[in-house]
């Protein structure tokens, strides 16, 4: 953050905001995104200063987005004000500026969501795994590998992420229930 005169600072402090993000144990992934979007909204508003920051402003660039041709859902709406929130009420804390100027806005209300997730039918989990245990290898793993990754998956719900994660001494194979053990930091959940 460079200052320029008294109570005016060039936002050049998202790399910090990116490691305080990291020093509160978020990943890095979330982190990058996290940045990317603030820096995104900022940029089409214009802002060089943090008390060019406007409510009004930051609203008027999403709602541009949304309705542009290949615009942002309501959910990425969303997603990108609570960056900003977020970004702005660490601005705060850390005693850049005196207040939070977009506090106030409000997340809109999803209605139309663009994909409908839902669980894969019986008939449709035989044919995923049947498909892998058939399959090539792919990402370092055999066909058969995959296919017991992906049981593991439909049978435990864990994410992507989480699966990674998991090493020999993440299962515990010897009881009559077997469990298998996320640690917080990979999970989603913490």
């Amino acid at each position: 953050c460079v200052e320029v005169a008294e109570g005016w600072m060039e936002i050049h402090s998202f790399d910090d905001y990116r490691d305080a993000l990291i020093a509160e144990e978020r990943t890095e992934k979330h982190a990058n995104l996290t940045v990317n979007r603030v820096r995104r909204v900022f940029t089409g508003c214009g802002f060089t200063f943090h008390t060019d920051i406007s409510a009004s402003k930051v609203q008027r660039r999403l709602a541009e987005r949304r309705d542009s041709g290949n615009g942002i859902s309501e959910t990425s709406h969303n997603h990108y004000l609570r960056a900003v929130k977020m970004f702005c009420r660490w601005r705060d804390r850390d005693r850049r500026v005196l207040e939070t100027s977009v506090d106030h806005l409000r997340r809109l209300t999803v209605t139309n969501r663009r994909r409908m997730r839902r669980a894969l039918t019986v008939d449709e989990v035989r044919k995923l795994l049947d498909s892998a245990q058939r399959g090539p290898d792919r990402h370092g793993m055999s066909g058969p590998v995959r296919a017991l990754l992906y049981r593991l998956a439909n049978e435990t719900g864990l994410r992507a992420a989480e699966l990674a994660s998991l090493a020999r001494t993440s299962f515990d194979l010897s009881s009559d229930s077997s469990t298998v053990t996320v640690e917080a930091r990979h999970s989603k959940r913490r």
